[in-house]
């Protein structure tokens, strides 16, 4: 989806955590029945701890103001592919899932309707709704293959992740590649 938005360049980082709520919704609208979906910031959908679809963004940015923006969807609607390390999940293992046809009109609506609170609120809807579907707070994230690690506490007005060390320092993640960290006997992470 090409998007022309009329906001500040500072707010397109919000767009990855609109694509990622609008694909939720959509999924649940177009489906009878669909397991709770999860968003891993900043637009990871997942079951579980499986990945079920991700977003990509680009955008052209000049001066203070975003030229345009293309996102672009992926979802694992029939077939999961099989990523070493990581675990992937079709909704078809749960689900008849949706055809491409019927999930596409409902998740550009999607889209369009953020879209519109984004452009009235600066985000305040947006990152409310996205927090209700993210996982818990004080859920165990690492960034980066480890390089920070700590636990969620949310996202700041912007849409960079939030995460608290041992200690309480908070910091503020702009990019990343995320990870859940599962617990496992006695406390160790893995």
């Amino acid at each position: 989806m090409l998007v022309r938005p009329s906001i500040a360049a500072a707010c397109s980082p919000l767009f990855a955590l609109l694509a990622g709520l609008a694909l939720c919704e959509a999924i649940e609208m177009v489906c009878e029945s669909v397991p709770r979906l999860v968003l891993k910031w900043p637009n990871d959908v997942m079951i579980s701890e499986a990945k079920l679809a991700g977003i990509l963004l680009d955008a052209e940015i000049s001066g203070d103001r975003i030229d345009w923006l293309v996102i672009g969807c992926g979802a694992n609607l029939v077939h999961a592919p099989e990523i070493t390390g990581r675990q992937s999940v079709a909704l078809a293992d749960f689900i008849l899932p949706p055809s491409p046809g019927d999930l596409v009109p409902v998740l550009l609506s999607r889209i369009d309707y953020w879209r519109s609170k984004l452009e009235f609120d600066h985000g305040a809807m947006l990152r409310a709704a996205w927090l209700l579907r993210a996982h818990p707070a004080g859920t165990k994230l690492a960034v980066d293959a480890g390089r920070i690690h700590g636990a969620f506490v949310g996202i700041d007005d912007n849409g960079a992740l939030r995460l608290a060390d041992d200690s309480g320092h908070i910091a503020t993640i702009r990019s990343g590649d995320v990870e859940l960290l599962r617990v496992v006997e006695h406390g160790r992470q893995e």
